[in-house]
């Protein structure tokens, strides 16, 4: 199993609107080590997400 089907169907947290959301509907967010934010359009960046 690849990481593209591991993670298809996981439900994560919409961080404003607090909804439970399919994360294929959701962008996430990386806070980098150098405290920058970054979307993660591919969601394979290291570090902390965020769902919005």
């Amino acid at each position: 199993m690849g990481l593209a089907e591991a993670t298809k169907d996981r439900d994560r947290r919409d961080l404003v609107t607090r909804q439970v959301m399919d994360e294929s509907r959701l962008i996430r967010f990386v806070a980098a080590p150098d405290g920058s934010v970054a979307p993660d359009l591919g969601r394979r960046l290291p570090g902390r997400g965020m769902w919005v």
